[in-house]
């Protein structure tokens, strides 16, 4: 099913992949003695890859943030997970599937099982494991919301939760220390753009 949409001077704009990003609840960490720790909620991200488009350079590509969803509740997360599978036909969700998630994944499909209700299947996000940071998927979700910008996240969304999410440290300053739990609007984000741009459509040589 192809989705399309408006987007400035191109009418019916259509998408080709759809890739979503979970970041899990977290804790951001107190930066000074005395400090206490910020409980942040989860988030989802969904975005949407236009292969068409034209940049002025071969290969470019554009994406869009569709839709969000932040909770605390991690039950919530993966039952609006599901709906978003629905409404905008996910290929693929991206996340950090260490193995404390991957069993409450597990728990909560076990009770969808009688019910013959879609289960909720997440990938681990690239990286995701070779780092115990997200510095690189921060690095690409810098470069694709630079110039040339790339990743349009208020174009479809008005107001959107993440932009409060993404601060200036996110954009010049150092984030060689951030994990998903300090940030999880940032990890979600960076873990469904780093899949679009790491992984290239099967029919397609184009690199980002």
């Amino acid at each position: 099913m192809a989705l399309y949409y408006n987007y400035k001077d191109k009418p019916k704009l259509e998408l080709g992949r759809v890739y979503g990003g979970i970041g899990w609840p977290g804790i951001r960490r107190a930066q000074r003695a005395g400090d206490i720790p910020e409980t942040l909620p989860g988030y989802l991200a969904v975005i949407g890859e236009n292969r068409f488009f034209e940049l002025g350079q071969p290969g470019r590509y554009l994406l869009f943030l569709l839709d969000e969803f932040k909770s605390d509740d991690k039950s919530a997360l993966l039952k609006k997970s599901l709906e978003f599978n629905q409404q905008y036909n996910v290929d693929l969700w991206y996340g950090n599937t260490d193995k404390e998630m991957k069993n409450y994944v597990w728990h909560w499909n076990q009770h969808l099982r009688p019910s013959r209700s879609p289960e909720v299947i997440f990938m681990a996000a690239p990286y995701a494991y070779s780092l115990p940071h997200i510095q690189i998927h921060i690095e690409i979700l810098r470069s694709v919301l630079s110039a040339p910008q790339i990743l349009d996240l208020t174009a479809l969304i008005d107001d959107p939760i993440c932009l409060s999410y993404l601060g200036p440290q996110y954009a010049e300053g150092d984030y060689s220390t951030v994990t998903a739990s300090d940030n999880p609007v940032v990890a979600a984000l960076g873990y469904a753009v780093t899949a679009l741009r790491e992984y290239p459509p099967e029919d397609e040589n184009d690199e980002y």
